[in-house]
């Protein structure tokens, strides 16, 4: 989901407050200047392709400077980034200015925004499958299931658990972490939840389900099949 608030709008800094306060799920909270809003800012990169690929597991907040004099006296990002690093004046900045994920209110990581937006695409892309991976299914930080040990390799992963993966996403065992990962995207967007909204909740409950079958099984072969 990409959701646009507007620098015109006087209650901007306490939508946006209260927005990332009420994030559960992973969110990428950052400002466009006036060059770049345009009519319609959810279709610029790299938020077109993050929400194709990751709307199950990331929502995104875009906070709009139109340059209208309506919104020339507030900076809701700024209020917004003092809140969350009250003792760092460079954290803050640098979530003001960036690219700032959040969750369960909290800030989780700021990357710097360049002029290039390919390039600023593929880093998010990198820490986001880091982040979304960071949770299993059931909600458990990865870093509480660690303590149980290594992930396994390739060679120590039951073989009926692999095969398993493999078939969540609709791929041949040994097929590689590249065809999984394409897997994994197209079935994620597949299956979202909000492409049965409309359906009974009995509907969207199944799409939930499969989404959290599909993100697990994507998590298993990446520790399987990545590198190290």
């Amino acid at each position: 989901m990409i959701e646009v608030l507007y620098f015109a709008d006087k209650a901007v800094t306490q939508k946006l407050i209260d927005r990332v306060a009420a994030s559960r799920k992973l969110t990428l909270v950052t400002v466009l200047p006036p060059h770049r809003c345009g009519p319609h800012p959810q279709g610029l990169e790299p938020f077109a392709t993050l929400e194709r690929d990751f709307s199950a597991a990331l929502d995104q907040v875009l906070v709009v400077d139109e340059g209208k004099v309506e919104g020339m006296w507030r900076d809701p990002m700024t209020d917004l980034a003092d809140r969350l690093f009250p003792d760092d004046a460079k954290g803050a900045y640098a979530a003001a200015r960036g690219y700032l994920l959040v969750r369960d209110g909290a800030p989780v990581l700021t990357l710097k925004k360049t002029p290039d937006h390919e390039a600023d695409l593929h880093a998010l892309e990198r820490e986001i499958e880091k982040l979304s991976l960071r949770r299993k299914a059931g909600g458990a930080p990865r870093a509480r299931a660690a303590q149980a040990g290594p992930a396994k390799t390739l060679e120590e992963l039951p073989v009926p658990e692999l095969a398993r993966a493999y078939a969540v996403l609709g791929l041949q065992p040994g097929a590689s972490l590249e065809d999984a990962k394409k897997a994994w995207k197209a079935m994620v967007v597949k299956y979202h939840p909000d492409k049965v909204a409309h359906l009974a909740p009995e509907f969207r409950t199944l799409a939930e389900n499969k989404t959290r079958e599909i993100m697990a099984a994507w998590e298993q072969l990446q520790q399987a099949l990545g590198p190290g």
